[in-house]
């Protein structure tokens, strides 16, 4: 909303979508049921959510309309404590990429979705960019 003119930085979201229009759900399938329930016109969720048969029935799905997309969004990260020796890291990093060949029901079942490695500074820039929009940063 703001990269769009929208908000201006720093000002509430409800200034945009009006007083009592904004809400927080307490995950992205508890967003989805305040949707399906008709407490709330929409929700921002992650794609997961709506594109496979894991958290929704296909009943759920059928009722629901993606409008808009956005990314990538980087997700949940895999944290070390960097005291652990690199030749450990290594076999970490190499157990966890290595499920989505060995053990992709597992992976998908932990993870929800593949694991891959990317470049620390790329994977948190969006992030960085929306806190400076809004002024968080």
């Amino acid at each position: 909303l703001v990269a769009r003119g929208l908000l201006q930085k720093g000002e509430d979201p409800e200034v945009f979508f009006g007083v009592g229009n904004v809400t927080y759900g307490t995950g992205y399938v508890s967003a989805v049921e305040r949707v399906l329930e008709g407490t709330a016109e929409a929700a921002a969720v992650s794609y997961y959510v709506l594109d496979g048969d894991k958290h929704l029935s296909g009943e759920q799905r059928a009722r629901l309309k993606k409008v808009a997309e956005q990314g990538p969004v980087p997700t949940h990260v895999i944290a070390v404590r960097a005291s652990l020796p690199e030749v450990d890291r290594v076999r970490v990093r190499e157990a966890l990429v290595g499920l989505g060949k060995t053990r992709p029901e597992l992976r998908d079942r932990v993870f929800t979705s593949e694991l891959v490695e990317v470049d620390t500074a790329d994977h948190v820039a969006p992030v960085r960019d929306a806190l400076e929009k809004i002024g968080q940063r």
